[in-house]
């Protein structure tokens, strides 16, 4: 659009990545969107924007994925840059947060008709106690695991000698900013990326995914966004049989409406297709897909960063439901801390690929014990449009 020279335009777009926040821009600039947090996607999105220097640029939902560090960090960019630029913003976003420290205006919708200004009240999250008959087997044990990358002739640790364990019914809420690498971890234990070192044990046997199929059924891993993770090809029926005929585990149509009755669906879903549902219905069909094989552990990650406010609870609400019914064991990806703390009964903190602190989720919240945590408890608790920057540096 502005017919920049190749030079000239690679120069903008590295200071764009480094207005953004984005660290070591050059390395950035070659590397694929799979190989970028959620965070930095999200960053380089917003960079796109603002390379044309719009007179209005409208932010979806900017923020939605985001920790809160990260989030008070982009918010606190948009405004900058609005000011700059002189541009108007228009912000769409069901955290009101977001909208009131933010926006000059508010507009709220229901029903596709401009309503009063109206929020969603909060609602209390209550923690799931342990079970009472706690094992003294943990269900899921990691030790020492590592995911390193080459990165031309240096090396980068994504996850750095990991170690913790996983009891029956049992939700370790792992938290950290975007980028610290929660789901490189989740992944590194179902074996989707190859693990460097380290040893992962099931029920005190070591497990290797890739040689025994059996053992995949009990390690179930629900992605972040059910759209890119749904076939759209295939219809819902389709998804849910999908489980079933890769493991030959035979099942039958009741079968597959019960999946849709556990995760409170409607059976008519099942001839329709992934784009045709909302956010919330297609991660509710992914978690019955994550549950048609009767899994132990469950590895979510971020499974409600992307819904509004009500679909969220609802989403917490099903979870617990779902494990108290069926006793599974939940390690839970978030960046959200004030919910990884009151719904999860252990608290995981990862910074920079390294697993820093570690302990009931009351301990944690309460005292911890590394600055990292404090600043993260103190994020949640300050005004969103913090300025972030100045308190990590001092960190």
């Amino acid at each position: 659009h502005r017919l920049a020279s190749p030079h000239s335009a690679k120069s903008e777009v590295l200071q764009l990545l480094d207005l953004v926040g984005i660290q070591q821009p050059e390395i950035c600039f070659n590397q694929y969107p799979h190989q970028l947090s959620g965070g930095q996607k999200q960053r380089i999105l917003i960079a796109i924007a603002l390379s044309c220097r719009p007179k209005l640029l409208i932010a979806d939902e900017p923020t939605t994925a985001l920790d809160a560090p990260l989030r008070g960090q982009i918010l606190r960019l948009l405004q900058d840059v609005q000011q700059r630029f002189d541009m108007g913003l228009l912000i769409i976003s069901h955290d009101k947060k977001v909208i009131s420290h933010l926006c000059d205006r508010t507009l709220a919708i229901q029903k596709g008709k401009c309503i009063e200004p109206i929020f969603f009240p909060e609602k209390p999250i209550f923690r799931q106690s342990p079970l009472a008959s706690r094992s003294e087997k943990p269900l899921l044990e990691v030790q020492n695991l590592s995911v390193a990358y080459t990165q031309g002739k240096k090396i980068f640790h994504a996850v750095d000698s990991i170690s913790f364990s996983l009891y029956p019914g049992d939700t370790l809420g792992l938290v950290g900013e975007s980028g610290a690498g929660k789901s490189t971890l989740a992944k590194a234990l179902v074996e989707l990326v190859p693990r460097s070192s380290g040893r992962v044990y099931f029920e005190g046997k070591e497990i290797c995914l890739a040689k025994e199929r059996r053992l995949r059924r009990d390690l179930q891993l629900v992605f972040q966004d059910p759209l890119s993770s749904l076939n759209p090809c295939m219809s819902i029926k389709n998804i849910l049989k999908e489980p079933f005929r890769i493991h030959k585990v035979p099942y039958t149509l009741d079968v597959i409406h019960r999946l849709l009755e556990i995760v409170s669906l409607p059976s008519d879903l099942l001839t329709r297709f992934p784009h045709t549902l909302s956010g919330g219905q297609r991660q509710r069909v992914a978690i019955a897909r994550a549950l048609a094989l009767s899994p132990r552990v469950l590895l979510f990650d971020e499974p409600i960063s992307s819904l509004d406010s009500p679909l969220q609870w609802q989403m917490i609400e099903l979870l617990q439901h779902l494990q108290k019914k069926l006793d599974l064991a939940y390690l839970f990806i978030t960046h959200d801390l004030s919910l990884a703390r009151h719904f999860s009964t252990h608290l995981a903190v990862m910074q920079k690929g390294k697993l820093i602190e570690f302990g009931p989720a009351e301990t944690v919240s309460r005292q911890p014990k590394h600055a990292y945590t404090e600043w993260l408890l103190k994020g949640e608790e300050s005004t969103c449009l913090g300025n972030w920057k100045k308190t990590f540096s001092s960190v």
